[in-house]
């Protein structure tokens, strides 16, 4: 997802709680806003985003632990504080037992379904104006390449995505066009030996 795009769609649902009217229209913004939150700071698969339950949640911590793919556990620490602030208010606020899912879906005690977020998501889109379509997946997508684009190690990255083999996360290493441009604008080798012969 286009850096824009992504600054965009934060500072609309943030507006949104702004603008909310009524306790069900802020507690469904925030509850948005949360989410969106949530894909892009920790990477974490769709699925495994709705089927996280209070109990998985430790505040004191900032952790949360997650069962992924294969029941393969791991824990994510949640580093952005703005983030961890948005999840803490609305635990406070919407958490009742620790059995619970973070999100409840419509029919208690079922968790919100995947396709609820997709339709958030849809509906982002169709407020953007947005000619190509945006999916959960495509969070977790950006989540890596920026990952990659500070550098970070592919296998950290890796460990952090829950994949159990790191061709897995290669997939993300295509070099986004922004650092490619970047890379060889600062660091051409041809632009070093010009420099030299100078």
């Amino acid at each position: 997802i286009p850096y824009d795009i992504l600054k965009n769609i934060f500072s609309y649902l943030e507006q949104r709680v702004v603008i909310s009217k009524t306790d069900y229209q802020k507690q469904h913004a925030e509850r948005n806003l949360l989410i969106i939150s949530l894909l892009l700071s920790t990477g974490i698969r769709i699925s495994e985003l709705c089927h996280i339950h209070l109990k998985d949640i430790n505040l004191s911590n900032k952790t949360l632990h997650i069962i992924g793919k294969g029941k393969k556990e791991r824990i994510l620490f949640l580093g952005d504080q703005t983030t961890f602030n948005l999840l803490e208010t609305y635990i406070n606020k919407n958490g009742k037992e620790s059995n619970d899912f973070l999100f409840p879906g419509k029919h208690s005690p079922k968790p919100l379904s995947e396709q609820s977020v997709r339709l958030i998501l849809n509906t982002l889109v169709k407020q953007h104006n947005l000619t190509t379509p945006i999916t959960p997946h495509m969070f977790r997508h950006s989540f890596a390449t920026m990952l990659l684009d500070s550098d970070v190690d592919i296998r950290y990255i890796q460990q952090i995505l829950g994949h159990s083999s790191i061709s897995v996360t290669q997939i993300y290493t295509h070099v986004s066009h922004s650092k490619q441009k970047e890379i060889l604008s600062s660091f051409n080798p041809m632009s070093v030996i010009h420099s030299e012969i100078e």
